[in-house]
Parts: structure tokens; C-alpha cells; sequence
């Protein structure tokens, strides 16, 4: 895990491709700690969104032309399934932080 370049904690949220942690975000920028946690959480989500939709495409094209009988078929429906939950957790947060931003501001 990354070490915040300010404070030395460990991170896994980046700027600029900088790690910084979420209290160094928070007293640089005088955000409320809540709206903070949200940034981590939708930061997070997004790339496991990501992650989703890159594993389920790759296994897509590799059963493109695989019957639907085919076991590869149940496989790439659980990481669809997996990708789309990923995908409306993003969504969620994005709205959350999207609001509570808008209270903060």
C-alpha cells in the first residue's frame, strides 16, 4: 500500500497520481471528514467497478463463440452480475458524494 506523501500514513487514494490519505485531504481542504470518507469509498468503488468490467469483457470475448450450453456462459453471466453490482455501488456513492457536496458547498 502507498504512503501518504504528506503525513506518511498508509493510502489507497490518489491525486495527480500522488498518494495523499483522506485526514491530509480533509485539513488541506477543510472538508468535512463525512464527505472525505465519501471520496475514499467512491475512489474505491470505482475501480473495483473497473476491475468488474475489464474481467467480465475479457472473458467475454475468449466465449464469443462458445454454445450456450457452454460452462463459460454461466461463468460470464456471475461476471456480469458481479460488474453490474459493482457498477450500481459506484453509481450510489457518485450520488451520495454528489449530494453531500452540494450540502457542504
Amino acid at each position: 500500500m502507498a504512503k501518504c506523501k504528506r503525513c506518511g500514513a498508509e493510502t489507497e487514494l490518489y491525486e495527480l497520481d500522488v498518494p495523499v490519505c483522506t485526514a491530509c485531504v480533509v485539513e488541506r481542504e477543510g472538508i468535512h471528514p463525512f464527505v472525505a470518507n465519501l471520496s475514499a469509498e467512491l475512489n474505491s468503488a470505482r475501480e473495483i467497478y473497473r476491475d468488474a468490467m475489464e474481467e467480465f469483457e475479457r472473458h467475454q470475448a475468449l466465449c464469443r463463440n462458445l454454445p450456450q450450453e457452454h460452462s463459460g456462459q454461466a461463468v460470464s453471466a456471475r461476471l456480469r452480475e458481479n460488474a453490474k453490482t459493482a457498477g450500481e455501488r459506484y453509481w450510489d456513492l457518485l450520488r451520495a458524494y454528489g449530494e453531500a457536496l452540494r450540502k457542504e458547498g
